[in-house]
Formats: C-alpha cells, structure tokens, sequence
C-alpha cells in the first residue's frame, strides 16, 4: 500500500512483505531479526526517539488508538467486574468525570 511509511514511526520498523519474493528469503530475515541484537534494535529503536521525529501520521494514529483505549477501559470499568469471573476491587476515574470505581 503506497503512503503506508507515513503511519510508521520509522522504515526501519517493520518488514515489508513486498521486499521478499519467496517464503524462505522473508523466513531468513525474520531468523535474523529474532537472532541478531543489532538487527532486533535497529527495528525498535524509534521507541527510543523524541515523539516529534516520528511521522505526524503515525502520531495522529497513536493517539487516536489511546484515546479509544482509554474509552475502552473506562466503559469496562463503568460495566464492573462480570458476575462469572469475579475481579479485584479498582480505584479510578473516566476521563469524563462521569464515574468512579472504587
């Protein structure tokens, strides 16, 4: 998918399926990659950069997966615990201030 760079943090994160014309070459770079510290830490090391160097793209869907996460959990937490699976008592809030777990 032509742009795809755009919602990454960086080209170094990730395996481009299109880069490998047969199941082995990609099986050989996957080996390596699980393998070789090096390898492995040029695919992560954008984890370890300012935010602000990563693509605006990839920022705006960082933030829109927290923010539906943090809904998420809240709306979990306003469901309270499942009468088959009972849970350990939670404290905290919805971001909307709308209810409180305790």
């Amino acid at each position: 998918w032509d742009g795809i760079e755009e919602y990454l943090p960086s080209k170094d994160a990730f395996i481009d399926l299109r880069d490998y014309p047969t199941p082995e070459t990609l099986a050989t770079k996957l080996r390596h990659v699980a393998t070789d510290d090096d390898a492995y830490n040029q695919m992560h090391a954008w984890r370890y950069q300012d935010p602000n160097t990563w693509p605006l793209a990839f920022r705006n869907l960082i933030r829109e997966v927290s923010d539906d996460m943090k809904g998420s959990i809240c709306n979990v937490l306003k469901a309270g615990p499942s009468p088959n699976h009972p849970r350990a008592k939670v404290q905290g809030f919805c971001a909307d201030g709308s209810h409180s777990v305790e």
